[in-house]
Order: structure tokens, then C-alpha cells, then sequence
């Protein structure tokens, strides 16, 4: 009779070699996750900042040109693709009701 030791005994190293591998995975994708996620919420602020900034001047100046509202709106749409979120929704929501200038 073969000892139960021989039968099942590769399967457990191939089963914790595995488990070490999926680990190191694991942690080489939380490691390029963080690489990712720092420049993108870097961006996400640069982009805040410009929509602010932009939406404040055009409610000072009573209104917006198309192009600077297609601008605007373009840089809303990546904010937001970024998870932006807030108080922005409301100030470009504010500049879409402007009257466009020519």
C-alpha cells in the first residue's frame, strides 16, 4: 500500500506553491494600484481647480462663450470619469444656465 503521504503530498506543495504565487500577484497589483491611483488623483484636483477657477470667472463675467462652455464641459466629463464629485456639480450645472455669448 502507497502511504497517504506520497499521494497527496504534491498536491500540497503545488497547492502552497499556488497560494505563495497568488500572493505575490496580489501584492505586485496593489503595488502598480497605488502607482496608478496617485497621479489620477492628482489630475482629478488639476482639474477641479480649472473647472472652479473657470466656472467663477464666467458667473463674474455673466456669461460664456460655446467654446468656453464646450471646454468646460469636456473637462467636467474627465473629472468626473475620475470620481470627481461636490460642490463642482453645482457650479458648472450654474454655468450651464448662463447666456452664451457670441
Amino acid at each position: 500500500m502507497i502511504p497517504a503521504w506520497e499521494i497527496i503530498g504534491p498536491w500540497v506543495i503545488s497547492i502552497a506553491g499556488f497560494i505563495a504565487a497568488a500572493g505575490a500577484i496580489a501584492a505586485t497589483v496593489n503595488k502598480l494600484l497605488k502607482r496608478i491611483t496617485g497621479p489620477s488623483q492628482a489630475v482629478r484636483a488639476a482639474l477641479k481647480y480649472s473647472i472652479t477657477s473657470a466656472c467663477e470667472q464666467y458667473q463674474k463675467e455673466g456669461g460664456v462663450s460655446y467654446q468656453e462652455l464646450q471646454n468646460l464641459l469636456e473637462m467636467y466629463e474627465q473629472y468626473r470619469a475620475l470620481n470627481g464629485n461636490g460642490f463642482v456639480v453645482e457650479l458648472v450645472e450654474a454655468v450651464k444656465k448662463l447666456p452664451v455669448k457670441s
